[in-house]
């Protein structure tokens, strides 16, 4: 046994993201928007409170504390792409009548991705 290993370890979450963003696409098409973000808001709560609770369950500094560690991540990956990560790519195009549905989702879009560029470039240091 012993901690994950860092080689599939770094692979969780992004592997998390893209389960969650399949799963809540799906999710959407089946119970709505509404009940699809209140399902990933209550999951993303969920794993933000479990690593404050490991201390009292395993002890520190342990394999099992860092795989538990490891599983409450990539829920809280899965859990957001199925509530928000999904829910506004649907908010955006419904937003928009369907003349300028294009331009709305590409001008979002642009505009996520210009902030995130933003906050990779002046806060991840």
């Amino acid at each position: 046994a012993g901690a994950p290993q860092p080689s599939w370890a770094l692979l969780v979450v992004p592997a998390s993201n893209l389960a969650g963003a399949v799963a809540g696409t799906a999710l959407i098409g089946a119970v709505g928007c509404r009940r699809a973000m209140l399902t990933g808001l209550s999951g993303m709560t969920a794993a933000t409170l479990l690593p404050l609770l490991l201390p009292r369950l395993l002890p520190p500094p342990s394999a099992p504390m860092l795989a538990a560690l490891l599983a409450s991540l990539g829920g809280w990956a899965i859990f957001f792409q199925l509530g928000p990560g999904c829910s506004y790519f649907v908010a955006v195009t419904e937003a928009a009548p369907p003349r300028l549905r294009a331009l709305s989702v590409s001008l979002g879009n642009s505009a996520r991705y210009f902030l995130e560029l933003l906050a990779i470039r002046y806060f991840v240091q």
